[in-house]
């Protein structure tokens, strides 16, 4: 797995205390603390934030200030979607939603819901990396609940590959992989954790049986990363009955393609017992005919 695409998230610390001071901007209507300039209008709010408001807003969720993360975005759900997108425009967020961020700081649960309640598109949404906001979440080794969380609103994340050919699914198997430049923890060198890849494969058994660019499945670095017996089972077992899924569809797919053939060609054959059941109609009434007007066959 390649470990040199990692982004450059979070700014320096030193650039972060110093717009920290300068941190003091209100909401006209509601009169709460929020790091940019806001204005309320007849459809929501008009959200005008630089550079310094961004990456301020960055810094609370790196040091997982959640209740000032709420109180901000979360004031309201016409705030968040349009905070969300200016958040997604800014060039250095390198594509990044701010579910991929709050998820990287395993964010309360609750917290993470309101969230994709408001803007569930952001569960599809990905990264200059075309990373999805659950391959930060299994890269990033969150909470098996949380991890459940953003899978159960958009399962098809599971089976989501990036320019790697990643899914979220090799990062919760693969113990080494690193997200984002800074060393790995001591949690995220532990094996891989059992709950993170059941809460995957609950939404998709597909992605056990995908293999990256590197022509790894998720097993394999599930064993290569000192798994349990119980993961490595479970894993193969889930690309075991995935493959036998396909291959049952795909034979009662050719059960059906033979079935209308069979009607088809039965079809056929009874429109030939009526083509030939027409010409004898017409030779006996033909033959008739003939009789009455004093020709006959003589045979």
């Amino acid at each position: 797995m390649q470990k040199g695409n990692a982004a450059p998230y979070p700014p320096s610390s030193s650039t972060i205390v110093r717009l920290q001071e300068d941190f003091s901007f209100k909401i006209e209507a509601g009169c709460k603390t929020a790091p940019m300039n806001m204005m309320a209008t007849s459809g929501g709010y008009n959200i005008i934030l630089d550079d310094c408001s961004i990456i301020a807003l960055l810094n609370i969720i790196h040091v997982k200030d959640w209740t000032m993360f709420q109180s901000i975005a979360l004031s309201s759900p016409s705030c968040f979607k349009a905070l969300s997108a200016s958040v997604e425009n800014f060039p250095e967020f390198n594509g990044m939603t701010l579910l991929h961020a709050v998820v990287r700081g395993n964010a309360p649960l609750a917290l993470v819901t309101e969230m994709m309640e408001i803007c569930p598109k952001m569960t599809t949404a990905r990264d200059c990396l075309g990373r999805t906001a659950l391959h930060v979440a299994a890269g990033c080794r969150v909470s098996p609940a949380l991890i459940k969380a953003v899978a159960r609103v958009n399962p098809a994340a599971c089976d989501a590959t990036d320019e790697d050919g990643n899914t979220p699914l090799h990062f919760a198997c693969d113990s080494s992989c690193v997200l984002f430049q800074r060393p790995l923890s001591s949690q995220e060198q532990e094996p891989p954790d059992h709950d993170a890849i059941c809460a995957l494969l609950s939404e998709s058994i597909r992605a056990a049986t995908i293999e990256c660019n590197e022509e790894m499945t998720p097993v394999e670095h599930a064993i290569m990363s000192g798994a349990s017996i119980k993961t490595v089972k479970l894993l193969q077992s889930s690309a075991s009955k995935y493959l036998q899924l396909q291959k049952k569809q795909a034979c009662g797919q050719s059960h059906i393609v033979n079935l209308i053939r069979d009607q088809n060609q039965s079809k056929r054959r009874r429109l030939d017992i009526l083509e030939v059941r027409d010409e004898d109609a017409t030779f006996s009434i033909s033959d008739t005919d003939r009789k009455e007007v004093g020709y006959h066959c003589s045979w």
